[in-house]
């Protein structure tokens, strides 16, 4: 059992800090490129979801297993000493009586249509295999997909996709989703520098498309918002993240849109003055990932 952080003075603060010390330095978490193994517990073996993915990705680390203090001690093991842990972020429910505004804490079942719904985010800290000592570790042998055989996988992910998914018309110039008309428009794959840029920048698409009213009604999506609005900026960064596990998926580097430093510099901007954009726009992604995927999850 993973080991829960009740006290969380500013979560989102947190890994907001992680996120733009990395920008600062030039890159954006969403274009890193996977392992091919996502961020999980070493014990249950469970990957970790959403924005906790690029936060447990960011440093690079040659293995991609996480364990909590106690489990580490538990497996006889010692955090190394100086070493910084990682948060892990989730969301708990908090139930509020709506006419004392106070909380009640595990209400009963027959209490809780009375209660108003607050989610809570909650974090708890966890440290790579690197960082910790005396355990042997057993890691599973995963041997790396060829570039053919990542693009194989890119056009056999696509087409299991393809129900979920409006009509895709290749063509033209330019790579778009047209939320009136609902389809996705995509240059022929030979305009691309290498395969795995048309399956990126097609994903990137496919992830936008999952906003529109008869999926997941994403309001970015169903409502008019001009170029360089902030619902823009958060449907973009979505669509972004999005792409990003889908690319992971189907074995394939992320496709980088876009490293100037203005693009970087606009995102610092907008985490700035919306601490909750990072966590929310990747549970979005994350939730059209499952959907695309044909995944339910109710994390």
């Amino acid at each position: 059992m993973e080991s829960k952080n009740n006290s969380t003075p500013d979560v989102y603060q947190r890994v907001n800090q992680l996120i733009m010390a990395r920008l600062e330095q030039g890159v954006a978490p969403w274009q890193q490129p996977w392992q091919n193994t996502l961020p999980q517990n070493y014990l249950s073996k469970k990957p970790y979801r959403g924005i906790n993915c690029f936060l447990l990705n960011l440093f690079n680390f040659q293995e991609p297993y996480f364990l909590t203090f106690q489990q580490a001690s538990d497996l006889g093991g010692k955090v190394i000493k100086n070493s910084k842990a990682l948060p892990v972020v989730y969301w708990n429910w908090l139930y509020i009586d709506p006419i004392t505004q106070k909380s009640v804490p595990n209400p009963a079942p027959q209490q809780l249509p009375l209660l108003e719904k607050v989610p809570l985010l909650r974090y708890y800290n966890v440290f790579n295999i690197s960082q910790i000592e005396g355990i042997k570790w057993q890691l599973p042998q995963v041997q790396p997909l060829g570039a053919n055989l990542s693009i194989q996988t890119a056009e056999r992910l696509l087409h299991f996709m393809q129900p979920q998914l409006p009509p895709i018309r290749v063509g033209g110039s330019s790579a778009y989703y047209t939320p009136p008309m609902d389809y996705i428009q995509i240059p022929e794959k030979q305009h691309f520098i290498k395969p795995e840029s048309y399956y990126a920048t097609l994903f990137h698409e496919c992830i936008h498309a999952t906003g529109h009213a008869k999926r997941l009604c994403r309001k970015e999506v169903v409502e008019t918002s001009s170029f360089g609005s902030y619902s823009y900026g958060v449907e973009e960064l979505t669509a972004e993240m999005g792409a990003s596990f889908l690319c992971y998926h189907a074995q394939i580097l992320p496709q980088v849109l876009d490293n100037s430093v203005a693009y970087l510099e606009s995102w610092l901007k907008a985490i700035k003055e919306d601490k909750r954009l990072l966590i929310n726009a990747s549970a979005r992604a994350q939730k059209a990932v499952d959907y695309l995927l044909g995944q339910q999850n109710d994390e």
